[in-house]
């Protein structure tokens, strides 16, 4: 079964507002969900938050996607897409 996915105008907002290869790590990201066997969580009547970690130049992104399921027409609903960026000493 084959999911699309649509961004809600926060949504939209919130990938703007990351930078260029993090927002194409989203994408990659939705891509990855709606091509993917739903899990369970995913079956569950309601919205989830899917979250997902990148490293960079030494900093940590934890990026916070709030997902709702709509299965009748077969898409992938954001609503909103955060992130927090925890810019750490380097690792050694």
């Amino acid at each position: 079964m084959s999911y699309a996915y649509e961004l809600a105008e926060e949504a939209s907002r919130g990938l703007g507002e990351l930078e260029s290869w993090l927002a194409e790590e989203v994408l990659d990201e939705l891509e990855m969900l709606v091509s993917g066997p739903l899990s369970h969580k995913q079956r569950a009547p309601g919205g989830f938050v899917h979250d997902f970690v990148r490293e960079q130049s030494g900093s940590r992104y934890y990026v916070f996607l709030t997902i709702v399921w709509d299965h009748t027409q077969q898409i992938l609903r954001v609503s909103r897409i955060g992130q927090y960026v925890h810019r750490g000493p380097a690792s050694t």
